[in-house]
């Protein structure tokens, strides 16, 4: 799992990268490529190498990607030169927005896993539970103690309700932004939900 980038010469080379999210383009010409240490990445199909895309992202480390009508949302983790940040990228690369949480605590996570939306609020699955951003106002909420573990691996948004695979089960944030859980006996990882 390598990525290719552009050097200074404007040859590609390969630089070590996992990758980590994947998100089409609002027009369906090409994917989004999140990943582990080359921030984000755009592929065209039939293109060799992808190119990059990481204009104004808070860092290399990309968690997760939410496509939107007009570019993607980018959340990227917490390394020791950036904070964790959720940022807005424009498909034409004339936007860019990042929200970053509160001054004291950011965004409370160090690694974010993946996204979904829910009545204008992201919802991150994250190493130490879920975190609730509200784009419109930068305010966000923790979900953690009241999950069966921190450690969540997804997020799905669904009929009004949230639901969290964590380390430990299942839950769902409803619609009063209550924490249920969600087959009790079932105390194993849960890495992915399908919801159709």
């Amino acid at each position: 799992r390598r990525c290719a980038g552009q050097g200074r010469e404007g040859r590609a080379r390969v630089r070590p990268a996992q990758f980590t999210s994947v998100a089409p383009s609002p027009d369906g010409a090409g994917w989004y490529l999140g990943t582990s240490g080359a921030g984000l990445l755009f592929v065209r199909p039939g293109d060799v190498a992808p190119e990059r895309r990481s204009f104004g992202l808070a860092g290399d480390r990309v968690g997760a990607l939410y496509p939107s009508t007009e570019g993607v949302w980018v959340a990227t983790d917490r390394t020791e030169i950036a904070d964790a940040g959720v940022t807005y990228l424009s498909a034409d690369l004339t936007t860019s927005q990042t929200l970053a949480g509160g001054a004291a605590l950011g965004l409370g996570y160090t690694t974010v896993r993946r996204m979904t939306a829910m009545k204008r609020s992201f919802f991150l699955a994250t190493d130490v539970g879920v975190t609730q951003l509200e784009p419109a106002s930068g305010r966000t909420f923790f979900f953690g103690s009241t999950l069966p573990d921190t450690r969540t691996y997804t997020v799905v948004g669904r009929r009004g309700a949230v639901l969290i695979g964590t380390a430990r089960g299942l839950a769902r944030i409803t619609d009063t932004l209550s924490v249920e859980r969600l087959a009790p006996g079932f105390i194993d990882p849960v890495y992915a939900i399908e919801t159709e």
